[in-house]
């Protein structure tokens, strides 16, 4: 009989002490986690071969989505307070405080990541083409190595452009020449708004575009286009300083000392000229 009630309440200390524990896993969880977004200061998108490092765990991020930044999700953390670093090439590396209590944290803020360069750039090539009553301009960056630069940070580039009639011998071109061309009447002059296209597949990820309607009346068949495109140090200068140093000389100089004027905020920026001969006109 003792047996038997000795039995009994051993199975009752049993079911208290299991009920405890549950409640205890319950209210305290043990996997403590982080969830988190992180993108690209400028386009809001992913950022390609970003690493983020917390308590000697790493994810590695390349793609993510056409639909934007995807949630990262550390699990098994240890709780309390901790340094996130988060670093790319071509980004500055951050170093982002986290305070984790038990069990799941999030943070609803996605977590912004500054581009630096476009890493090993030489050039811009430009592109043309008419679509939809604008000029469209597809934007290369193209590497040292005379290969494209394809997954890089958003940088936010500047890009002026002039458009003029193509002559030779005094007289608009009507077919394709490699030599003895100059620019003749001068058709369009000014910035030019530029988008980014975050899709994986996408080799070229600028684009721009000039409408038509701003480009003046003519009938030279072919046309030349001058570019200045402005990739701006982030670290030293505004994205404001930058337009108002850049609009002041694009508007106030001429081909002949542009360039000296640029030269002049080496540290604010870095710029590239291309020129595209042989551009049909908007006929």
């Amino acid at each position: 009989m003792n047996k038997k009630r000795y039995l009994f309440i051993s199975l009752i200390i049993f079911a208290v002490v299991m009920t405890a524990l549950m409640i205890f896993r319950i209210t305290n969880p043990t996997n403590t986690s982080l969830s988190f977004y992180v993108q690209d200061a400028v386009s809001k998108n992913w950022i390609w071969d970003a690493t983020i490092t917390i308590q000697n765990r790493s994810i590695r991020s390349y793609y993510q989505s056409d639909r934007g930044p995807r949630e990262y999700i550390f699990t098994d953390l240890q709780h309390g307070d901790w340094k996130m670093t988060i670093s790319a090439p071509g980004y500055k590396t951050i170093q982002v405080p986290v305070s984790l209590k038990r069990g799941e944290n999030r943070r609803e803020e996605p977590i912004e990541v500054m581009g630096l360069e476009i890493p090993g750039l030489s050039h811009f090539v430009m592109f043309e083409e008419y679509a939809g009553g604008d000029l469209v301009l597809e934007i290369r960056p193209i590497g040292i190595n005379g290969q494209a630069v394809i997954n890089h940070p958003c940088m936010d580039i500047w890009i002026g452009a002039r458009i003029s009639e193509q002559l030779k011998d005094g007289f608009p071109v009507t077919e394709s020449f490699d030599r003895g061309l100059y620019r003749g009447k001068e058709l369009f002059n000014g910035s030019v708004s530029w988008n980014w296209n975050g899709s994986p597949e996408t080799v070229f990820r600028y684009s721009a575009w000039i409408p038509v309607a701003q480009i003046k009346e003519s009938k030279a068949p072919f046309l030349v286009v001058d570019y200045l495109t402005i990739v701006p140090n982030p670290e030293s200068v505004s994205k404001e300083d930058v337009l108002l140093i850049v609009n002041d000389i694009w508007n106030s100089t001429d081909g002949s000392d542009i360039e000296d004027e640029l030269k002049k905020h080496s540290g604010d920026f870095t710029y590239f000229f291309y020129s595209s001969w042989n551009v049909e006109g908007a006929q």
